[in-house]
This record gives C-alpha cells, structure tokens and sequence, in this order.
C-alpha cells in the first residue's frame, strides 16, 4: 500500500480521506487505533505497482508518501 499522511486526530485523517475519495482516489483507509492516525491506499500486489501509484498521487496531489507493506489484520 501506500501512506500518503499520517496525522495526529482521526477526525483529520477522516477529512483527509474525504476530500482525496471526492476527487477519485478509492481504496483509501485510515490505519490506526491512536495516534498517529495512518492514511493509507491502495492494496497493489507489487511494490512496482504500489510505486507507479505513489509516483501519479505526487504528481497529481503535489503530496508525498512512500511505499509500506500492508500490516496484517
């Protein structure tokens, strides 16, 4: 997956993935049962793919994040 933030209240990260889904953006969620709330997208099954993700949300977003292994449920 990729982090895109990682914010200090969920009612931030709630707004944060508000806004991202308004514009497009699926598979997004919030990571985290306290602080620092982790925003997350995307489920890819390579790291390749996971990067070209993260390469098109800098270039579209202006933002940043890097690449993580989806933590285990």
């Amino acid at each position: 997956s990729v982090q895109i933030a990682a914010l200090p209240t969920r009612r931030e990260a709630e707004a944060v993935v508000k806004g991202l889904a308004a514009r497009g953006y699926v598979g997004l969620r919030i990571d985290g049962e306290t602080p620092p709330f982790r925003i997350r997208m995307g489920r890819y099954a390579t790291r390749e793919e996971a990067q070209r993700a993260l390469a098109a949300y800098r270039t579209k977003e202006k933002g940043d994040g890097f690449v993580t292994p989806v933590p285990a449920r």
